[in-house]
Formats: C-alpha cells, structure tokens, sequence
C-alpha cells in the first residue's frame, strides 16, 4: 500500500471521529464539550491511527514478505 493510503485512511478516521464527537455534544447536550476538544481528540486519534494502518499492512503482508509493494 501507497505512503498516501496510510494517509488518507489515518485522516478518514479523524474526521469520522470529529464528527462523532460533534454529534455526540448536541445529542447530549453537554455544554462542557467544545468544538476545539473534539477536533483536538480527533487529531490524535487521526494521528494514532498511522501506526496502526502501518501494522495492519504489515501483518496483512508478513507471509508473502512484500510490505512495500
């Protein structure tokens, strides 16, 4: 998988999660979650997610041994 993959998967999950926080606070109605905590959170699980998409690839490939293919 391309470098930009990773990337792209990494910044779908941020913004799914922002608009998960987003949704959540006006279901909830809880005034004590802003919008700058949630697209704070959403950063570092955008960010969490690379690493992770890396091993994904990874162990999806480890038997054929072609990681960067």
């Amino acid at each position: 998988m391309k470098w930009y993959k990773h990337a792209l998967i990494s910044l779908a999950i941020g913004l799914l999660s922002f608009v998960c926080f987003v949704i959540y606070s006006k279901v909830a109605a809880n005034p004590s979650f802003q919008l700058d905590q949630a697209l704070f959170i959403s950063i570092g699980i955008g960010i969490g997610a690379v690493p992770v998409s890396f091993f994904v690839e990874y162990q999806k490939n480890k038997e054929n041994k072609k990681f960067y293919s």
